[in-house]
């Protein structure tokens, strides 16, 4: 009879079963004294990336408060000096911690740097200022509003308006010295940097065969004491002139009383006319006629927002009939203009319109006259347009009348703010290996833009940024 063997100890090839068990238990404790630090590693790596993620985030965040908060003041004020947004910018993201820390930017404020007083500027492919640096704010413009932006740092913004009023307000043949009119109309977003610097008006622009006649003298300024912009109960305004002035300058509150209390103190529109709106041609039959405006070298500096003028320019062969040779006959001809301008520094920029012949009655005209509230400018034809005068007439089909309204932003380029920075992180298992200076550094950057239509900033991403 074979030998078994008692209790619970069993042979396996010539070794107890028990101590093969506690041979095992051996080796894996072994493995696991040897695996453990990898896996403190591995947890510590794990740490510190969502450290850092975290802190990448809260860094953007802060970035992105300081670059809404400064593009939201600069734009409200409608630019200018950054010093004010600046320190805006900085206060948004000092309120703002990573990790703990308080976020420190660096206003980079330098005022002789035009023109957006940037002290340095930093494109996309340079790397971040890195502590002890201070990140920094860069201010610029969006130069096109569709994607990919471009950020360019050596352009000034603006979100001013233009809107230019061109009229033809006579039953002759547009001799007279104000038959003629031009406007520079104001606008609650009017940039006051905004100067137009030439107007070319084209006869032949819609293929007419019309001319200029200046057989017998130059084109002729109005007086400016002239009053053709009137009501029938005695109200007026100058031929040439700017718009009514206030203890504060010029902008509301206007008067608005109707009729008009007398005096009212208006801005002078040119010191000197005679020498800063100059025509070209001023002899000979063209089918164009250039406009220039200038300076006078003291005390006025152009064709600036809410100025006016008004002058004689007789023409030929313009319209047929009834409107031949008048008012009506420049918008039958569909007669252009084009008004170029420029905002502050800015690049030129241009707009070009057409006349269009009017029905409107001068029996329908408003009297007494109304005051426009931004400009102190009369309102009397029925067209509700400031600076337009009446109709010559009031038979509908001959009026006398065609105007053209020029409007459009004053500039394409949006306010923006560009925030850049870095900071350091401490690392979070520093102690558990003893390395006491474990440290990471994140960066980020963030664009704000300001949108003029709604006059609320937002977040973009641009794909060019362009240092001067």
């Amino acid at each position: 009879m074979p030998f078994e063997p008692h209790g619970e100890q069993r042979w396996v090839k010539g070794r107890p079963l028990s101590r093969r068990r506690s041979l095992r238990r051996g080796i894996a404790k072994l493995w696991m004294i040897l695996l453990l630090p990898c896996i403190l590693i591995t947890l510590c790596l794990v740490i510190e990336i969502a450290n850092l993620w975290l802190a990448r985030a809260e860094l953007e965040n802060a970035l992105e408060s300081a670059a809404l908060a400064a593009v939201k003041e600069w734009g409200d004020a409608n630019g200018g000096d950054t010093a004010a947004a600046r320190i805006v910018g900085v206060d948004f993201a000092a309120a703002n911690t990573v990790r703990g820390q308080f976020v420190d930017l660096d206003g980079n404020y330098l005022v002789t740097s035009s023109p957006n007083q940037n002290a340095q500027c930093i494109t996309l492919l340079q790397p971040p200022p890195t502590p002890p640096n201070k990140g920094i704010l860069i201010f610029g413009a969006i130069t096109d509003t569709a994607t990919p932006h471009t950020f360019d740092a050596t352009q000034a913004p603006s979100c001013g308006d233009i809107d230019v009023l061109l009229d033809a307000s006579e039953n002759g043949n547009l001799a007279a010295d104000d038959s003629w009119g031009v406007s520079f109309l104001v606008h609650p977003n009017t940039d006051p940097n905004t100067r137009i610097t030439q107007i070319v008006i084209d006869l032949q622009a819609s293929g007419g065969t019309g001319t200029f006649d200046f057989s017998g003298g130059p084109p002729t300024l109005a007086v400016p004491s002239g009053t053709r912009v009137a009501d029938m109960s005695g109200n007026s305004q100058p031929n040439i002139s700017g718009p009514v002035l206030t203890a504060g300058g010029v902008g509301p509150p206007f008067p608005t009383i109707a009729p008009l209390a007398s005096p009212i103190v208006r801005d002078p529109g040119f010191t000197n006319p005679a020498s800063q709106i100059a025509f070209l041609p001023t002899t000979g039959s063209p089918a164009v006629l250039t406009i220039n405006f200038s300076a006078d070298g003291m005390a006025d500096d152009g064709f600036a927002p809410g100025d006016r003028f008004r002058f004689g320019a007789p023409v030929t062969n313009v319209g047929s009939g009834s409107t031949s040779n008048d008012g009506d006959g420049i918008g039958a001809d569909g007669v252009q203009a084009t008004i170029f301008y420029q905002v502050g520094m800015g690049p030129s920029q241009s707009i070009t319109v057409t006349f269009a012949d009017n029905t409107d009655r001068m029996n329908d005209c408003i009297d007494p006259a109304e005051v426009d509230a931004l400009s102190g400018s009369l309102i009397v034809n029925p067209q509700m347009i400031a600076d337009l005068p009446c109709p010559a007439s009031s038979a509908p089909n001959n009026n006398g009348q065609s105007f053209a309204r020029a409007v459009g932003s004053g500039m394409e380029d949006e306010f923006a703010v560009h925030a850049v920075g870095s900071v350091v992180v401490p690392g979070i298992c520093q102690n558990i290996f003893g390395l006491l200076n474990l440290e990471f550094s994140v960066s980020a950057r963030s664009t704000a833009m300001y949108d003029c239509g709604d006059k609320q900033p937002r977040l973009i991403r641009i794909d060019e940024l362009i240092c001067p």
